[in-house]
This record gives C-alpha cells, sequence and structure tokens, in this order.
C-alpha cells in the first residue's frame, strides 16, 4: 500500500514546526485510513494505536480533522492500493452475470506533484484480524455441510498467514489476505466442489467412512495446488 503526499505540503508553515517523529505518525495513520480505503476512521481506533496528545492534535489539525467520534483527511493525503479490481469484478460477478464494469478511483484531490512513500507496516502477525478470515469462511460456507470455524487456535492462526504468504503470489493480482482467503473460499465452493466434492464431501474406501473437508482441510498445501492445476479459474 502506497501513500500519496502532495509536495505543497513540504512549502506549509505547519509543516515546519513537525518533528520527524511527528510526520511518520501523521503518514502512519493515513495508512489506517488507505488499509481500510475509507474517508473516516473511528477515533478509538487511532488513540488505541498512536500516542496521541493534545500538542500533537494542534500540530497535526492543518491535515487531519479530529471530531467527537472519529479522524478525517483534510488534505495533502491519498493513497493507491493496486489489489482491489480482481477482488471488486468478482465480487460484482456474483451478484449478477452482467458485463463487469472496469472499477477506478478517483483522488481525493488533484495532486500536482507526487512523492510516494512506503509506510511500515506492523508485524503480519499482530495486525491480521484472525476473526475476519474465520468470519469470511463462515458466510462463504453457512448453510453447506462444511462444519463453521468456532474457535481459532494458535495453529490455526500460524496456517492462515503461511498459507497466504505461500500462495498469494500465484494469483494474477495481488490482494491481501482477507481478498485472498475470500477469492479462494469462493473457488472451493463453486468449482472446487464442482469438481472434486471439496463442499459435499466423499465416501473415504480405505476406512470405508465419510470423508467431509472442513477449514482445516481447505488450508492443507496440496488443496490449493490440486485447484492451481486442474482448474481453469480467471484469477490464476
Amino acid at each position: 500500500m502506497r501513500i500519496i503526499i502532495n509536495t505543497n505540503i513540504f512549502t506549509t508553515e505547519e509543516y515546519s514546526k513537525l518533528t520527524k517523529e511527528d510526520f511518520t505518525k501523521i503518514c502512519n495513520i493515513v495508512a489506517v485510513f488507505a488499509k481500510e480505503d475509507t474517508d473516516k476512521v473511528p477515533l478509538f481506533k487511532i488513540t488505541g494505536a498512536f500516542d496521541i496528545t493534545e500538542d500533537f492534535i494542534n500540530k497535526s489539525s492543518f491535515c487531519l480533522d479530529y471530531f467527537d467520534d472519529h479522524i478525517e483527511i483534510k488534505n495533502y493525503f491519498t493513497w493507491l492500493k493496486g489489489n482491489k479490481s480482481a477482488v471488486a469484478k468478482h465480487r460484482m460477478l456474483k451478484k449478477s452475470n452482467s458485463k463487469v464494469q472496469s472499477i477506478s478511483r478517483k483522488a481525493k484531490e488533484p495532486v500536482v506533484t507526487a512523492i510516494v512513500e512506503e509506510v511500515k507496516q506492523e508485524d503480519d502477525k499482530s495486525r491480521i484480524e484472525y476473526n475476519k478470515v474465520r468470519e469470511i469462511f463462515n458466510e462463504c460456507f453457512r448453510g453447506t455441510k462444511v462444519p463453521l470455524v468456532k474457535l481459532l487456535t494458535d495453529a490455526r492462526r500460524k496456517k492462515i498467514k503461511t498459507f497466504y504468504d505461500k500462495f498469494r503470489k500465484e494469483l494474477v493480482e495481488d490482494t491481501d489476505i482477507y481478498e485472498f482467503y475470500e477469492l479462494y473460499f469462493d473457488l472451493i465452493k463453486d468449482v472446487g466442489d464442482t469438481q472434486f466434492n471439496l463442499v459435499k464431501g466423499w465416501n473415504n474406501n480405505r476406512s470405508d467412512s465419510w470423508f467431509q473437508p472442513d477449514f482445516d482441510y481447505f488450508l492443507k498445501d496440496k488443496v490449493f495446488v490440486q485447484l492451481r492445476e486442474k482448474v481453469k479459474w480467471k484469477y490464476f
């Protein structure tokens, strides 16, 4: 994710009063907006993640708008996230079979000259919302024979991350972890079940018992490899 900064900010009197730490904090706050792709962020989310003092509010108020319950960006900042198109198209296709229209994002304001700064993120493990992945899974398979996930153990959390890290580059467009699993679980539910009974399950001839694939089975490397090698899918 990239933060685009209007270079006019560097000529302002307000910027000259910022310390390096102040400006880094502002960029990291903007990164929260960019990550959620939103114009407003609840105040508690910012104050819970950053040390927001009255002095910092006064110094940053030229580019950030502080309200009683949320924060907005005034100017100088926007962002690019190049991973939205595939998922946006996928969601539209799920709702309708009509032709997918190209999706573009308009910047909040014209950027005459911009510099792009990579904003250092927190450690992946600490910032991944594992429960969100669980909710994506449960929403996808609710009403099917696939058991819903109730508990995320440490082993499951670790597998969620390592599985994503290993296979994310197999998709034609880069996705964040939530978009990756949304696409992957939908693939299993659709083509995966049609061709390999990944949702309905199958009879295990060796033990003469019914095998029902579940969350842990779907996160086995062999399942992704099987789909990658044998399934024609527009996102591979």
